[in-house]
């Protein structure tokens, strides 16, 4: 996962915590101010990759790493260290991120028609681009923690090495 959350810009795809914030750069540049922009194609894909991606789909994998093999087990402790990170709704994190939620409540979600007004609206823009940028700051704790549990399975020296979670 930590791979994956750091990969480097390409072509001007942006991943992680990068993408978070490149997402803030462009609202506070007002790249989506720009009323010819079709919103949907170029802020609502967003908006619906947090929405499908972003919920406890690391605390969940984690959990079921544990649930199935004993040599993970120390994940569980990962599991509630991730939803504190990244929280959603539901104890499990199955619901619905509350960055998304946030979104919504701040007119920079699903809804078009609120994202335009919000995104001319320069002290609402700022609004968005704070909780896009803290989750980002979130998004680069993960990718600590993930890295501190997982770095002694890819580099394990020992055979029982315990994996340091905490």
């Amino acid at each position: 996962m930590s791979y994956w959350l750091t990969l480097p810009e390409h072509d001007g795809m942006f991943f992680g915590a990068a993408a978070y914030r490149a997402w803030a750069d462009d609202i506070e540049n007002g790249r989506f101010a720009d009323g010819n922009l079709p919103l949907w194609e170029n802020y609502g894909v967003y908006v619906v990759n947090l929405a499908t991606s972003g919920s406890g789909a690391p605390a969940y994998i984690c959990s079921k790493l544990a649930g199935i093999n004993f040599k993970y087990s120390a994940l569980s402790v990962l599991k509630e260290k991730l939803l504190e990170l990244t929280p959603a709704e539901g104890s499990d994190g199955s619901g619905r991120n509350l960055l998304w939620i946030k979104l919504d409540e701040l007119g920079g979600g699903m809804d078009m028609n609120a994202v335009r007004e919000t995104m001319h609206d320069k002290v609402k823009r700022l609004k968005v681009t704070d909780a896009l940028r803290d989750y980002a700051k979130r998004v680069d704790e993960v990718v600590k923690l993930l890295k501190r549990c997982f770095q002694p399975l890819i580099s394990q020296k020992e055979k029982n090495q315990h994996l340091n979670c905490r």
